[in-house]
């Protein structure tokens, strides 16, 4: 699996080749080290197991070619090296001589007195004096019969096979009885609560077979999980009760133990039940590479089950491995419910058990225990929910943390604890809680002490973060010491990322003023530097700096063209964007000082400002800083006058008062109240703007009644036309659709001879034009019916014509000439 190829590395050690002269096979000794390896590659903790492999040669005669069997078992046995061939060839010779010597039917001394390799037992007597049994593969039926019989013959009949599962090439043949893993799985479950030697036994006879991935869809159709689970519920059923007992002893005043004896016991029982457990979580973790698995161990509980492990204070291995198992289930979110689980009738408010078991972890003298219980942290700390839980003051470990930045005995889990501190200061109260500890102290005396050209990446990281914090940032700078001594340090190495932690430091008041003094090495470090990204982190830092405090800020710009300089990044489309916002916020910070705002009033930085503002219209963070510039500049007098006598950026301005951006329209009214109070000849055309925008919903709440106005006097009107005609009122005349029909009312007026004038009959209603004594005008709200112009002069609603007529008196306007 991948998650498991990252943590987990496993060495072979080839050690002592000897001759079985018995069974007439070479023998190698190897051993096998599995090793936990951290997120840099540090080991963290190993395993080890001894184990044999035989080459057997039942063809070996004294025909045979040794030299080039001795080469074909090299080919094969990749655990022999090639400088070892000419020992294979001399316990081949041996062997083809105690073959002769077999077959002459003498004595061997040999075989008597055959060399025992490193790791192979002695043979004894078992305590009723009979030779102890060698386990054979062929006497595999009679141990799988004996495991039907009484609890003592299944734990001796187990032992035996378990002799033959660390053998790595007897698995296989082991696994070719199909009965063995059902037999073993269900001897586990009924017998195995009887006997814990028996357990033991089997469990470790399945751990021998979940080393190996090829073997776990067998395991899997036993139902070997869910029985080892089984097994570790129970267990942990059992340390509750005696839990309880305990707790209910001491409450009532009494000895938990009566005698010394029965204490004695008690710590062999849990001894016992460790070592059960240590097996049954190493077997658990082995089939948790296949996912499916891990997620139904998850629904089960196993999170629950570790970390009551983590309570057992006194067996650091099975620490260390529940430690790996939670920090191998962290990587998936699918488990992170299970780990955010708080402890059951918890109060409100309380953390997750996992993260109170671990409290007691950091810092750890063991160093295994340390550094996994960090990693397991690191792996926590992506989750949002258990990164707050980490940094609340309950579980206290921030204090902790800060302080092995500087303890010399985690020196070497210091990479990890960065790493650690970087992923918590991603939230802003975390960045908050950080500087409330010595964290942001000791990460300034190690950016300061790094010898190395380049920051380590996960100390520059997190500096920056922390300095984003003010009270962090005030405790780095101090007294202005480290920021000198940051200073020279990017004179050597111009890393861009010190520049940037230097960056962050000097956002925050009090903080900048130390760095003043460099200001001359910082504008011709920026003039020098090539990449585009160091030099926006140089003109930040640039444009942070309160420019107009300085009082000979005007006379090193001069010295070093800095407007000339300035003035070649405003080019749209030469110059990256992110330069360009720089240099423009460089540009208002300088426009502060008065001097510097009337030598740009003559560069062509102003025009320049004024081009871009139009063609970076869509960049709100650009267009925010031109106007804080132009904010600037139009409280001088020569920017002013310019600005505002050849260019037209008050129009721009006001169209500005409509943009969606806030922070936008909130800068250009400022812009705008800045010329109100230095410009008469704008002032009324802004106050206007600004009177129409603050009142605008009024505004048309009044063009709404002034158009209700309009209808009324059209449909009185028509209700007079209709009197004249003899007509009686209708209602419906009131209605717009009445106001024309086929004739149209140039046709009634036509029909009726009204003071014998022809309005043309036969004609189109209102808005048509009328052939009348008035030569052609367009009849009655043809055009706008706000103070439109009707033709000869008549203007309408209410308005004065030049034969002074009203709009009330329209049946009675036209006289004959």
């Amino acid at each position: 699996m991948e998650s498991e190829a990252r943590y987990m590395r496993r060495k072979v050690k080839a050690g002592l080749i000897e001759a079985d002269h018995e069974e007439c096979a070479i023998v190698v000794h190897y051993e096998v080290e599995a090793t936990v390896l951290g997120e840099l590659g540090e080991p963290i903790v190993a395993e080890r197991q001894e184990n044999t492999k035989r080459i057997k040669l039942k063809t070996l005669s004294e025909n045979t070619n040794i030299p080039r069997l001795a080469e074909e078992i090299l080919e094969k046995c990749k655990l022999i090296h090639a400088s070892k061939l000419s020992q294979v060839e001399q316990l081949l010779q041996e062997l083809v001589a105690e073959q002769g010597r077999k077959d002459r039917g003498g004595s061997s001394a040999a075989a008597g007195g055959k060399k025992r390799g490193k790791g192979e037992k002695k043979a004894g007597k078992s305590a009723d004096g009979d030779a102890e049994e060698k386990p054979s593969l062929d006497k595999l039926d009679q141990y799988m019969e004996a495991m039907y019989e009484e609890p003592e013959a299944a734990t001796k009949a187990t032992y035996n096979i378990l002799q033959l599962a660390r053998t790595a090439e007897n698995l296989e043949p082991l696994l070719e009885n199909e009965a063995l893993l059902g037999l073993l799985a269900r001897l586990l479950q009924e017998e195995g609560p009887k006997s814990m030697d028996l357990s033991v036994n089997i469990l470790y006879i399945l751990y021998s077979f979940s080393n190996f991935s090829q073997f776990h869809q067998l395991l899997s159709q036993a139902r070997v999980g869910a029985n080892v689970l089984e097994v570790v519920e129970r267990e942990a059923k059992r340390s509750r009760l005696r839990e309880l007992e305990q707790a209910k002893a001491e409450k009532e005043g009494r000895p938990v133990h009566a005698d010394p004896l029965e204490e004695k016991k008690d710590r062999l029982k849990i001894r016992k039940q460790e070592k059960l457990l240590y097996v049954c979580f190493h077997v658990l973790l082995n089939l948790a590479e296949e996912p499916e698995v891990e997620r139904k161990m998850t629904k089960r509980g196993i999170v629950g089950l570790l970390t009551a492990m983590l309570g057992r204070k006194q067996n650091t291995e099975l620490l260390v491995l529940s430690l790996l198992f939670l920090m191998k289930l962290a990587i998936f979110k699918e488990n992170l419910p299970s780990l955010r689980e708080k402890p059951s009738k918890a109060e409100k408010g309380a953390l997750p058990a996992l993260i109170m078991a671990l409290t007691a972890f950091v810092p750890h003298q063991q160093e295994a225990l340390l550094a996994t219980a960090l990693r397991l942290l690191f792996n926590l700390s992506f989750d949002q929910q258990l990164r707050a839980a980490i940094v609340s003051s309950q579980a206290g470990l921030l204090p902790k943390l800060a302080t092995l930045l500087r303890s010399t005995k985690g020196r070497n889990q210091q990479p990890l604890v960065l790493r650690l501190l970087y992923n918590l200061s991603a939230e802003p109260y975390a960045r908050k809680a950080i500087g409330e500890t010595e964290a942001p102290k000791q990460i300034v005396k190690q950016v300061l002490a790094c010898g190395e050209p380049q920051l380590p990446l996960e100390l520059a990281a997190l500096a920056i973060n922390v300095a984003a914090d003010e009270a962090s940032a005030k405790a780095m700078a101090a007294d202005g010491t480290p920021i000198q001594q940051l200073v020279d340090r990017l004179y050597q190495s111009r890393d861009p990322h010190l520049i940037k932690f230097l960056r962050n430091l000097v956002l925050h008041p009090g903080v900048g003023a130390h760095l003043l003094p460099f200001l001359a090495d910082l504008i011709a470090l920026a003039q020098q530097v090539d990449a585009p990204e160091t030099l926006v982190e140089l003109l930040g830092i640039v444009g942070s700096l309160p420019l107009h405090e300085v009082r000979e800020f005007p006379e090193l710009a001069r010295r070093y063209s800095l407007l000339d300089f300035l003035a070649r990044y405003l080019t749209p489309g030469f110059t990256d964007d992110d330069v360009l916002l720089e240099v423009v916020v460089v540009i208002g910070q300088a426009a502060m000082h008065p001097r510097i705002a009337a030598q740009l009033a003559q560069s062509r930085i102003l025009t320049s400002l004024y081009t871009l503002i139009t063609e970076k219209q869509e960049d709100d963070e650009i267009v925010l800083q031109i106007l804080y510039a132009f904010f600037h500049l139009l409280q001088a007098p020569e920017p002013r006058y310019a600005l505002l006598q050849q260019t037209q950026l008050v129009i721009y301005l006001l169209d500005l008062l409509l943009d969606k951006c806030e922070a936008v329209r909130r800068m250009a009214n400022l812009c705008l109240d800045v010329v109100i109070e230095t410009d008469e000849t704008w002032a009324p055309q802004i106050r206007q703007r600004k009177f129409q925008m603050h009142n605008k919903e009024w505004l048309e709440v009044v063009d709404e009644d002034e158009a209700e106005e309009y209808q009324d006097a059209v449909a009185l009107n028509n209700a007079m036309a209709s009197l004249h005609m003899n007509q009686p009122l209708d209602a419906a005349a009131l209605d717009d659709a009445g106001y024309a029909d086929e004739a149209g009312y140039g046709g009634a007026y036509g029909d009726s001879g009204l003071d014998g004038a022809d309005f043309g009959a036969g004609g189109d209603g209102y808005g048509a034009d009328a052939v009348g004594a008035r030569g052609g005008y367009s009849a009655y709200g043809g055009a706008d019916p706000y103070g439109s112009e009707y033709g000869a002069g008549l203007e309408a609603y209410g308005q004065d014509t030049d034969q002074d007529t009203d709009l009330y008196g329209a049946v009675d306007v036209v006289e004959r000439p």
